[in-house]
């Protein structure tokens, strides 16, 4: 017997293109993130764990959500696998399958129910950038290379995706636009049994924070203003494997922000005469290695902390922009 979760039905053909294994007061939780600001209502079949569209409940707050589902569950020749619990270990919202042939992504949804509950909209774009992310590592492209690629082919799909979503739904509200995402880390602040890990995830325009709490639970998820700290600029007169030694005092300015702001982000943009086309990593690698190489402390040096942003023309350089979450 279907089980359906919503107010409307309608009757056709079931698609057993997602594949949603857990608890039933899991998949509901699941289900209560993605119908209203998609505007469908979802159904599950607890014998076949198959999530189906059964009719449509209002203006979609976000359509961009709407389509991916419909694209998603209504696909007739590939399957997308969600395995829902709430005390998975290692799991940080989701874990993309090690296993070609065991492809099921790992999701706590306490993780998303708790950041959509302090970032309205944040849970449910996370929540589909997983989905989006087990549905393209099922295109066969993806499995003519090793396994081991396939995360990072389809991840920056994932991300387009729940950037988008989020831009819809915070504008359908009336909330501040975020930006896209740049980069997501981690901070430590108080001593002893006071410490606390705060995440963060540094976009264009603001800041989302949550604490972990035991048994890896999200606390305090939250917005921060972007608090900017500085400014400066790598000089390059050419196409450098490394780092001019002229850029030395930038190095150790980066390194001084860093060790007095725990909680701050790095951004590089780079500029090049070559164009767009060019491949910028090697001098922001290298930058990332020589500030490391001084601050030294790994929660401070981890290359997580620095956005990677792709090369523009111009002149041959790195600009780069320090900010902290406020207040």
């Amino acid at each position: 017997m279907q089980r359906l979760v919503g107010n409307k039905a309608v009757t056709g053909v079931i698609q057993r293109s997602l594949l949603v294994t857990g608890s039933p007061g899991d998949v509901s939780s699941m289900l209560r993130l993605l119908m209203k600001p998609s505007g469908l209502v979802l159904g599950w079949d607890a014998k076949t764990h198959a999530v189906t569209i059964t009719g449509r409940n209002g203006k979609p707050a976000s359509p961009e959500l709407a389509r991916k589902l419909m694209e998603v569950i209504q696909d007739k020749s590939r399957v997308a696998r969600i395995n829902l619990g709430r005390k998975q270990a290692g799991v940080g919202f989701g874990e993309f399958p090690t296993d070609e042939s065991n492809p099921v992504q790992e999701l706590r949804i306490d993780h998303f129910e708790a950041l959509n509950k302090g970032i309205p909209g944040a849970g449910t774009a996370t929540l589909i950038h997983e989905i989006t992310e087990n549905f393209a590592a099922t295109d066969p492209k993806v499995h003519e290379n090793a396994w081991s690629q396939a995360h990072q082919t389809v991840h920056p799909q994932a991300e387009a995706e729940a950037n988008l979503v989020l831009s819809e739904l915070q504008a359908a509200s009336g909330a501040k636009h975020s930006g896209q995402r740049l980069t997501q880390y981690t901070f430590s602040s108080g001593q002893g049994q006071q410490n606390t890990i705060t995440w963060v995830e540094a976009r264009e325009n603001e800041y989302f924070l949550w604490d972990t709490g035991p048994g890896g639970r999200i606390q305090n998820a939250r917005t921060a203003p972007l608090v900017p700290l500085g400014s400066m600029t790598v000089e390059m007169s050419r196409l450098w494997n490394g780092v001019p030694s002229t850029a030395a005092p930038v190095i150790a300015q980066i390194a001084a922000l860093l060790k007095a702001h725990p909680s701050a982000s790095v951004v590089l943009q780079g500029f090049t005469r070559r164009g767009p086309a060019t491949n910028l990593d090697d001098w922001y690698w290298s930058i990332q290695k020589e500030v490391a190489a001084i601050v030294g402390d790994s929660l401070l040096s981890t290359d997580q902390r620095y956005a990677f942003r792709p090369p523009m023309p111009g002149d041959n350089r790195v600009d780069i922009t320090i900010n902290r979450p406020g207040p």
